[in-house]
């Protein structure tokens, strides 16, 4: 692979995780939706009104028990969500009178010498070192950014369970509240 394909890959590569950043972008835009939807729905079901019941009634027990475990869930998705979406700086190329320089050196050099001795990988070297190293910083970052997202989706999932759990615990106690009445 010549130092001109290489350098092709990486900037390919290096598009590529800036248009993933957008797409984590975009993920992110739903899952906060979701978030503040989950969390609705744990305050809707949310109340005290069975506190007096929680260490004689098991079901009162699981609704407090789901209900705390709902909101701490949906606290820790928002948590790694928000440090997903937080702004880093991404490297960039290079300001860009260096690659107007970089690209003068490379038209004199083309001009000055004889077809046949026209050495452009020596050129190139420094451009694809740098190319290559900022593709790398940019798919690690994208990489980390992923993480949380896939943590913030994961606790928000568990926190659906939760909200379910608590609603079938509230329908049990209402049930129970309805009938001894």
């Amino acid at each position: 692979m010549t130092d001109k394909e290489f350098f092709d890959f990486c900037y390919n590569q290096y598009r590529a995780e800036i248009q993933g950043l957008e797409s984590i972008y975009r993920r992110g835009a739903f899952l906060l939706t979701s978030q503040a939807v989950l969390g609705g729905m744990a305050y809707s079901l949310s109340g005290v009104g069975y506190v007096w019941q929680v260490f004689s009634s098991i079901d009162a027990f699981l609704y407090y028990a789901t209900t705390v475990a709902a909101w701490v869930l949906v606290g820790l998705s928002v948590s790694y969500m928000l440090m997903a979406l937080m702004p880093r700086g991404y490297p960039d190329l290079e300001v860009m009178p260096e690659w107007v320089k970089w690209r003068e050196r490379m038209i004199a050099h083309l001009q000055s010498v004889p077809e046949g001795q026209k050495d452009v990988g020596r050129l190139f070297g420094p451009v694809v070192v740098r190319m290559a190293g900022v593709q790398q910083a940019c798919a690690l970052k994208n990489e980390i950014r992923r993480q949380k997202i896939r943590k913030a989706i994961i606790y928000a999932a568990l926190a659906m369970a939760c909200i379910a759990g608590q609603g079938i615990c509230l329908f049990i106690l209402r049930v129970r509240e309805a009938i001894n009445v």
